[in-house]
């Protein structure tokens, strides 16, 4: 029997977004994008794939006058 890999996550930006994410905790957009070394397009396309498979959820939460996005798996 022939195992296949899921083709979503088999890109390496996104196996290593998914990575970051294994410990459970949330990650900010900065914290991911520091443990990447994705460009904020880069980021922000890949999560967004993720996300519309149901691998990862990403939060808009405010903080002060910011709001900050949060990744979690």
């Amino acid at each position: 029997m022939k195992l296949q890999f899921d083709e979503m996550i088999s890109a390496p930006c996104r196996l290593g977004i998914l990575a970051t994410l294994v410990p459970g905790e949330p990650v900010t957009f900065s914290e991911m994008k520091d443990a990447t070394s994705l460009s904020d397009g880069n980021l922000h396309v890949q999560t967004r794939k993720l996300a519309d498979a149901g691998y990862i959820e990403i939060s808009k939460i405010a903080k002060g006058r910011r709001t900050v996005t949060e990744f979690r798996i």
